[in-house]
């Protein structure tokens, strides 16, 4: 406005002149304020922040989310792990999958005479395993060749330890006979055969355990139970060399 007279000289307002309250937002200019206009100690509530998607990797300290932010599923624990579908589980196998698997390979031969009716352990075809949980089960798997001298039927038995497992209900229940053909009958001497034995164990122990193989001749006492040869070993007729192997599957319970 006009004056009359000579006009007062400007003298810029200060903040006591300015009654509390009296600059609104609408006084403000979009955009005025900038970084350095904010105290470094302004303490500017959290809530006072619009964040949403505007928070990057870089953004979040090293080692600083908590397990209680997580929204997975289950309990992590130091046997669990996080798995893709967002959930705990155990880091172990689950029911039905192997854990571990021990295996004996027999190259070499081995024989043995005057075991009329009885079994002896075949030497180097036996297999230690330690289960390490006593719910889990023992998959036994075994194929071993074998023969004997003379007209006469070699007999194969599997044991854990000094216990015969895998026993049927027959008279030949707990063995595996190499031929059908009965005592005194023709059975072509000096043959060799192979058998399978495949058996599911329960041991129920997490003790170390031993699973082995006996061989036995039926009903004889002149023949020689023989493992990787067929009946007469050297016969360039029937000799037959293979290796002989049982292996053991420890299978989640």
């Amino acid at each position: 406005m006009a004056f009359i007279g000579n006009q007062p000289t400007a003298v810029p307002l200060t903040s006591s002149q300015l009654a509390d309250g009296l600059i609104t937002s609408a006084k403000i200019a979009d955009g005025a304020i900038v970084n350095v206009d904010v105290n470094s100690t302004a303490a500017v509530a959290y809530s006072k922040l619009n964040l949403a998607t505007s928070i990057v990797n870089g953004d979040i300290a090293n080692a600083t989310i908590a397990l209680a932010k997580l929204s997975a599923t289950g309990t992590p624990s130091a046997s669990t792990f996080l798995r893709g579908d967002n959930s705990w589980a155990s880091a172990g196998a689950a029911a039905g999958q192997v854990i571990q698997v021990v295996s004996t390979n027999k190259t070499d031969t081995f024989a043995s005479s005057s075991i009329a009716n009885t079994f002896v352990d075949v030497t180097g075809l036996s297999v230690s395993i330690t289960p390490s949980s006593a719910s889990n089960k023992i998959l036994v798997l075994a194929t071993v060749n074998h023969g004997v001298d003379g007209i006469r039927a070699t007999a194969l038995k599997l044991l854990r330890d000094s216990t015969d497992i895998n026993i049927g209900t027959g008279s030949m229940g707990n063995r595996t006979p190499a031929s059908t053909v009965g005592i005194g009958e023709n059975f072509d001497a000096n043959r060799g055969e192979v058998s399978s034995i495949n058996f599911l164990d329960s041991p129920a122990t997490t003790s170390a355990i031993t699973y082995k193989i006996q061989v036995g001749i039926l009903e004889s006492t002149a023949n020689v139970a023989r493992i990787n040869t067929s009946g007469a070993d050297g016969d360039a007729t029937y000799i037959a060399r293979s290796a002989s192997t049982i292996t053991v599957m420890e299978i989640k319970g």
